[in-house]
């Protein structure tokens, strides 16, 4: 007598066994269609097909139970859909097999690859290592691309799609080609501020100042949100002190400190706190300079020079201060200049007298100038300082250092 209970279990268990092998002899026809497709000396329609072939047996095997914890499947899917998205067989050298999620569904399957690789032999393939460099390098560019057209919410989402491959770099591959967590998350923060996500961009700015992530925009950002979207002048003061503590030189960082200051009316409260600085730490030209900054916006042009001066002795490198204590000479000169001119022929004693104060004032003013030209690295820097220089070099009759001058220009 047939046992139909034992028969049917018997035939069940074989039909699954079917399934699973069918589904695995998928995961093998992409391996070889992908093989096939990467052959540039292949026919152009033939690698189409075989791309193809791909997508078609990828899909059904990550649909199926089966094989939908599989490590080499999520592989394999990871690639075929990297490869629609850079292929170039199609018309116009775009891809034969457009989709608009090609990436999103490659770092899924890539970051499901990882998690399903006990053993990480796929993981940590030299193919896998290949093509997880390969999906990190288009989602941030797509995430660019969107940022620059302005299309916020597709640039936040490629961003975080990077940034999900993060955890699995453990040979710093992406650390290679400058894709970091800190650099995405600065990213992130960036477009959602655009975006108008402003809670969002508080919070991702805040994370990265806790990590203490190298770059001043972090703090020039998280104030513009408080100053101009909270209305809370007292954070973003908060916010740009602890910037200016961690970015001491950064000009825009100062800038905004003492833009802050003044327009709150607490510029002498600055002045105070930069007054201790200088006590602690006497020989920083920084101190000295922001603090005549402030001096200046406060019309004491005595104290302003005074610290400018201090500034340039302990920082013969504070390229700011070289600027900000040649105009300030400058601009007296040119004040006096202008007044001189004015003057009625009947004056003449007059105006020789005002002219030589001006030829005193532009001859403080040129070291300051002739630094500037020295450190300064952008062209266009270089060739302000040397036509103000040019023109104090006339006026104070300096042929020679004018025409050397003149003659390096050209």
């Amino acid at each position: 007598m047939i046992n139909l209970k034992k028969s049917f279990s018997w035939f069940l268990a074989m039909t699954i066994s079917g399934v699973i092998t069918a589904q695995k002899a998928h995961v093998e026809t992409v391996s070889i269609a992908l093989k096939t497709y990467s052959k540039s000396t292949e026919k152009v329609d033939i690698r189409i097909h075989n791309l193809k072939e791909a997508k078609k047996y990828i899909d059904e095997a990550a649909e199926n139970p089966s094989t939908s914890n599989d490590p080499k499947m999520w592989l394999m899917r990871a690639r075929t859909y990297l490869a629609m998205q850079i292929d170039t067989l199609g018309e116009g050298r775009k891809s034969s097999l457009p989709h608009p999620d090609a990436i999103e569904i490659a770092v899924i399957s890539m970051v499901n690859c990882h998690k399903s690789d006990q053993s990480k032999k796929f993981s940590r393939s030299s193919e896998a290592y290949t093509a997880f460099v390969n999906i990190a390098i288009n989602a941030r560019f797509i995430a660019d691309v969107a940022y620059n057209k302005k299309e916020y919410e597709r640039s936040i989402k490629y961003y975080k799609l990077t940034r999900e491959l993060i955890p699995y770099d453990d040979e710093s591959l992406l650390k290679r080609q400058n894709i970091t967590d800190d650099a995405l998350l600065f990213s992130i923060a960036t477009t959602e501020k655009y975006a108008g996500k402003f809670a969002d961009a508080k919070r991702d700015y805040n994370e990265l100042i806790n990590r203490s992530y190298n770059d001043p925009w972090i703090y020039l950002d998280l104030c513009d949100i408080y100053l101009n979207e909270d209305k809370d002048t007292s954070e973003a003061i908060k916010i740009v002190d602890k910037g200016r503590i961690m970015f001491e030189e950064d000009p825009f960082l100062r800038k905004q400190q003492i833009y802050l200051y003044s327009v709150t009316g607490r510029s002498q409260e600055l002045i105070d706190i930069l007054d201790k600085n200088i006590e602690l730490d006497p020989y920083n030209g920084n101190n000295y300079y922001l603090r005549g900054i402030l001096y200046g916006e406060m019309d004491n042009v005595e104290m302003a020079e005074k610290d400018y001066l201090k500034a340039v002795e302990y920082n013969d490198q504070l390229l700011a201060a070289y600027e900000d204590l040649g105009k300030l000479y400058f601009n007296k000169g040119a004040k006096i200049a202008d007044e001189a001119n004015k003057l009625g022929f009947s004056e003449t004693e007059k105006f020789n007298t005002m002219n030589e104060e001006v030829i005193v004032y532009f001859n403080k003013a040129i070291p300051n100038f002739e630094r500037i030209y020295e450190l300064s690295t952008e062209p266009k820097d270089k060739n302000q300082a040397a036509q103000v220089l040019l023109s104090m070099y006339l006026k104070t009759e300096q042929m020679d250092k004018y025409k050397a001058l003149k003659a390096e220009l050209q």
